[in-house]
């Protein structure tokens, strides 16, 4: 904000800090993430839950960012730069608005939790701004309030973009509009509810780790994380930490040697 009021047109503004300038310095940067598909909803919201908390520790593991813009930095991710570049919030929403739209999931929405409002209190223990008539809306729809809670926080964003040929679109048959605000909340995991008119089912996507070189490694990354996911379907681990801990991770993994002494 000081920079945008002092009208700064240096190419590094501030000393000792790589200036990217522009929104494509974090959302272009490539990254291997991985959706699967959940038997329903309740398992999608228990996953989502779950993958909350290995989020960071796959991004500190998967570490391949150390350079930007031709210069050596002090983080080792793409993840710091993504959210500083997507951070839209004005001045006025900085205090009600917790994170940067590009940051870890600010809930969790898991089923159990929902059931118990004594745990739901201690695991979501970071108070979320919501968008209220959405909240009420989803509410008088039957959606439970954990899972309203999220979907109204998410729509606390402004819209980002829309596409010409979508403008006019009926919102009782397609869902154009809900895709475009859910896909411009860049969490560490995305809760991805079926397409309007599609045979898809509750899915969640797993969007942390780095891309790797080769394809080899790609792929064992992806394999990795659905071993995870085999195990945490038969074992039912409950991996839920205050989510407080989670934001705290999350910041601790975009930085230089997270995997070997931050994490």
């Amino acid at each position: 904000f000081e920079l945008a009021r002092a009208g700064s047109r240096s190419r590094d503004p501030v000393p000792g800090h790589i200036y990217m300038d522009s929104q494509a310095f974090g959302a272009c940067q490539c990254c291997m993430q991985a959706t699967f598909l959940a038997s329903d909803l309740q398992e999608a919201r228990y996953l989502t839950d779950q993958f909350l908390v290995l989020a960071p520790l796959l991004l500190a593991l998967t570490a391949a960012t150390p350079f930007l813009r031709g210069l050596v930095a002090e983080t080792d991710t793409r993840w710091p730069t993504f959210k500083q570049t997507w951070d839209d919030r004005c001045e006025e929403e900085v205090a009600s608005v917790h994170n940067s739209r590009t940051s870890a999931n600010d809930l969790y929405i898991g089923c159990r939790l929902a059931s118990d409002p004594e745990a739901c209190k201690a695991a979501n223990d970071v108070d979320v701004a919501i968008d209220g008539p959405a909240f009420e809306c989803l509410r008088e729809g039957g959606v439970d309030e954990l899972l309203s809670r999220h979907v109204a926080h998410l729509l606390v964003r402004d819209p980002l973009m829309v596409f010409e040929d979508q403008m006019d679109i009926d919102d009782e048959q397609e869902a154009d509009h809900w895709e475009q605000l859910q896909g411009t909340n860049w969490g560490t995991v995305r809760f991805k509810p079926p397409p309007a008119g599609g045979e898809i089912g509750w899915r969640v996507e797993f969007r942390t780790p780095e891309v790797q070189i080769t394809d080899f490694e790609n792929a064992a990354i992806v394999a990795v994380i659905r071993v995870l996911l085999g195990v945490l379907r038969e074992e039912k681990w409950d991996l839920v930490i205050p989510v407080s801990l989670s934001d705290e991770n999350d910041e601790t993994s975009g930085q230089r040697d997270a995997a070997s002494k931050g994490l």
